[in-house]
């Protein structure tokens, strides 16, 4: 169980780019009365490169990668609930549900690798976000 104040995730398939954290650290001591703040993401899927982003929080435009949170909102408001492939939401969902504030940071600085068609082995996934324009990992 994490200890700190703030809270941020980083799955297998994700890349946080190096500003990431303090970009959101530095929202959330500017603004003390948000309990969430959140970055942009690009997705690197099959079809190409898509870029999650949302002024306001919403169902597509958000997921647990590009947020870091207060601890008390997992403590005293919203647990991650049941596995489904909407759980990010379903737990921000919750957080609104009863007025908590949140900050948007308009700055891409996730990467997300699916892993059902990204492997370990692939050049891009293994190097790491590199701050350059988003890419796909050729099929040759």
């Amino acid at each position: 169980m994490a200890r700190g104040e703030l809270i941020a995730y980083c799955d297998d398939d994700d890349a946080l780019r190096p500003r990431h954290v303090e970009l959101l650290v530095a929202e959330l001591k500017a603004n003390p009365r948000a309990g969430f703040a959140y970055t942009q993401m690009i997705c690197h899927n099959p079809s190409g490169p898509v870029l999650i982003s949302a002024n306001d929080p919403c169902a597509d435009g958000i997921g647990t990668p590009m947020i870091m949170h207060r601890a008390s909102l997992t403590r005293d408001i919203a647990r991650w609930g049941r596995p489904s492939s909407f759980e990010d939401w379903e737990m921000i969902a919750r957080w609104l549900d009863v007025g908590v504030k949140w900050v948007a940071v308009n700055e891409q600085t996730v990467d997300v690798y699916y892993s059902m068609f990204a492997r370990r082995s692939d050049p891009l996934r293994a190097a790491g976000p590199s701050g350059a324009a988003p890419t796909v990992p050729s099929k040759n």
